[in-house]
Order: structure tokens, then C-alpha cells, then sequence
């Protein structure tokens, strides 16, 4: 496995503590690299909120604080939200392709992209990157959580404002969720599939509507 450039991952956490609004993106290489509590570890200590791909919707907990959901096509709308505000999104294990992205939208031409990924043909294919850094997902967050001072990267607001997007589209949705209503409605399905799942569960899911559902309404422990 790849380890980080110390220079580099230096230069990103630079980056991510002058930024006001920074997000994590979580994508696939996360979860083949077994980084999920590396993921939620450097969040937590650096205080940055996480959205995922459909690929890492497990690498944090849909109940922490920090997670902001699935962004892009087969989104909600709270995570794409974020992405729309962010001054800075740091991409791990993540190709920035245009599902996870729609489209290149969220987030939008000229917010400040980090990238950390195995493959270096990825590494500032999709968005210019203020800092590249060519490691494996596992090995560059344990560096960079190493390295890492303790304290939020933010001000404390941007965590409240993402919180509260994220509180909003969860009211928003509640009475679909909790519908009675026949012909069952999708969310409702997705309450009771999260609700029966044990916390070790798994969750298979076809493309297309199966994903979109899943990937805004399935709560994963």
C-alpha cells in the first residue's frame, strides 16, 4: 500500500484549516481500503462533516453528528446542499465522477478540491486539485490524523449549519416515512428496512430507483 507524502498531507490539513466551510467526500476506495474508522476518526478530530458515495454510505454512521448523506444524482438534497456551500471539499478514495457529483454540480466549478487517491490517474482527472495526494485511503488518513492538531478546522457555525440542513430534509421527510398510506410509499419501505436491520446488516441493491431510495432513505448503522 502507497503511504502519504508527510508534505503533502501537511499542505492539505493547511488547507482544510483555512477553509470556513470544508467537507469530506468518502467514496469507494474508502471502504475497499477498510478506512472506515480512519474516516470518522479524522472527521471527528478535525471536526468536518462527511458525506459519502453510494459505494461508502456505510463508512460513517447515518446517526453521527458529522455525516451529511449521499450527494449527487442519487442524493439528499441536505448533502448536495453542502456540497453547493462548501468553500473546500476534500475527495478520499473518490474519482469525483459525475454520479457522486451530478454531473459536476455539486460541488460547483472553483470550490477547492483535495484529493487523496491510490490510482494517480484519478488524482485531479475531474476537478483541478489545490493538493494531490497519491496514497492508499487507509495509510494517508492515518497520517493525516497523526499529523492532524486537535480542534475543529471550521468555526463551530458551518458544523450547526450543515447539522441543521440535515435536521431540516429528516422533518421534511418524516410523514412520508411514517405514511400508512396504500399502496405502501418507498420511504416508508426504507423506514422499516433500517429499522429491522441488525447493526452488522447488509443492504443489496439493484441501480436505478432501488439505488436512489437507498441511497437517500436506508438509515445504516
Amino acid at each position: 500500500r502507497p503511504e502519504a507524502d508527510a508534505q503533502r498531507v501537511r499542505e492539505a490539513l493547511a488547507a482544510i484549516r483555512a477553509a470556513k466551510r470544508p467537507v469530506i467526500v468518502a467514496g469507494g476506495g474508502v471502504v475497499r481500503s477498510g478506512a472506515q474508522a480512519e474516516i470518522v476518526a479524522l472527521a471527528e478530530k478535525i471536526s468536518v462533516p462527511v458525506a459519502t458515495s453510494l459505494n461508502a454510505k456505510a463508512a460513517i454512521p447515518d446517526a453521527h453528528p458529522l455525516c451529511v448523506g449521499v450527494p449527487g444524482a442519487y442524493s439528499r438534497d441536505c448533502a448536495n446542499r453542502v456540497l453547493a456551500e462548501a468553500d473546500l471539499v476534500f475527495f478520499v478514495g473518490s474519482r469525483a465522477g459525475g454520479q457522486v457529483t451530478n454531473n459536476w454540480m455539486f460541488p460547483p466549478p472553483g470550490t477547492k478540491v483535495i484529493q487523496l487517491d491510490i490510482d494517480p490517474e484519478e488524482l485531479g482527472r475531474n476537478y483541478p486539485n489545490l493538493v494531490s495526494i497519491l496514497a492508499d485511503a487507509k495509510l494517508g488518513l492515518q497520517r493525516m490524523i497523526e499529523l492532524a492538531p486537535s480542534g475543529p478546522a471550521a468555526g463551530g457555525d458551518w458544523v450547526k449549519r450543515v447539522q441543521q440542513l440535515v435536521a431540516d430534509w429528516r422533518n421534511e421527510n418524516k410523514p412520508m416515512r411514517e405514511s400508512d398510506a396504500t399502496p405502501i410509499r418507498p420511504e416508508r419501505i426504507c423506514k422499516e428496512i433500517s429499522e429491522a436491520l441488525p447493526d452488522n446488516g447488509v443492504v443489496v441493491s439493484d441501480t436505478g430507483h432501488a439505488g436512489i431510495w437507498t441511497a437517500r432513505m436506508i438509515n445504516l448503522r
